[in-house]
């Protein structure tokens, strides 16, 4: 399914490189979703934006920015569209959060409060995740030598019971 995605894209890009008017819009209704979940994710480190500003909004005016810059520029390949796409939402999250950052200074002790308290929960849901992962590589690994041990022994038991198979 993603290498029939991945192709669909590759196509729209090269009409879009052919000069293909329709081609623009076809590619981005197809990477939509994608391109929302990118959003979602690269919203999770900016937490201020994140406060005031919902995922399906900063990946409409990412959109935008990223549809104008189509008329510009004619990515290569599908890696290339989304390393695209990614920096015009990164170019939206930066903006809105200096727009975030001018907001009346009554607003800035409250909204500064939260946000140390946001940073903080991520650091540490991050740490506790990386934690979590370390452990389970450490658990495939030894479930791996647990295996291991465990066909060794029977065929250690095995090749015992045919040696007294054999002198009986």
């Amino acid at each position: 399914m993603a290498d029939q995605s991945t192709a669909h894209l590759q196509r729209c890009l090269e009409r879009l490189r052919a000069g293909d008017s329709t081609a623009r819009a076809e590619l981005l209704n197809s990477a939509c979703e994608r391109l929302q979940r990118l959003t979602h994710k690269m919203l999770q480190d900016y937490p201020r934006v994140r406060r005031w500003e919902e995922t399906g909004d900063v990946c409409q005016n990412a959109l935008i920015r990223l549809c104008r810059t189509l008329e510009t520029i004619s990515p290569e390949s599908v890696r290339d569209f989304y390393r695209l796409a990614a920096l015009q939402v990164r170019r939206e999250l930066i903006d809105l959060a200096r727009s975030i950052a001018a907001l009346p200074i009554n607003y800035q002790p409250e909204l500064e409060t939260a946000y140390v308290r946001v940073v903080d929960a991520v650091r540490r849901r991050r740490r506790i995740l990386a934690l979590v992962q370390e452990a389970l590589s450490q658990l495939r690994l030894d479930i791996k030598y647990l295996m291991f041990d465990l066909d060794m022994t029977r065929k250690e038991r095995d090749a015992l019971r045919e040696r007294l198979g054999d002198q009986a």
